[in-house]
């Protein structure tokens, strides 16, 4: 099977007792698992949610452009939704159809 390369956008929201470097050295280390390439990461800070996630009312927003092989998507999904510090994550694949 040929590894096919695409573009993802991935916001992540992490656990706010992380600190905001910390919470990004922890999104960074689940994302070497699955050697992502990481296009732009950006920190966009603690922010309050809209209902308890975790029994959390705030939570670490973390943006990330990234490119990753198309077959290891459904493994950092899992990886993510079992990841105590993840809260909630949307991952969005930028490749047109």
């Amino acid at each position: 099977m040929e590894n096919q390369i695409r573009d993802y956008d991935l916001i992540v929201i992490l656990n706010p007792d992380l600190g905001l470097e910390t919470a990004k050295e922890e999104l960074e280390k689940i994302l070497k698992e699955f050697n992502v390439k990481i296009n732009n990461l950006k920190i966009l800070g603690r922010k309050e949610l809209n209902y308890e996630r975790k029994k959390y009312k705030n939570g670490i927003y973390i943006e990330c452009n990234l490119s990753m092989d198309k077959n290891l998507a459904s493994e950092l999904i899992f990886q993510l939704n079992i990841h105590s510090n993840v809260l909630q994550y949307f991952l969005k694949n930028l490749q047109k159809k």
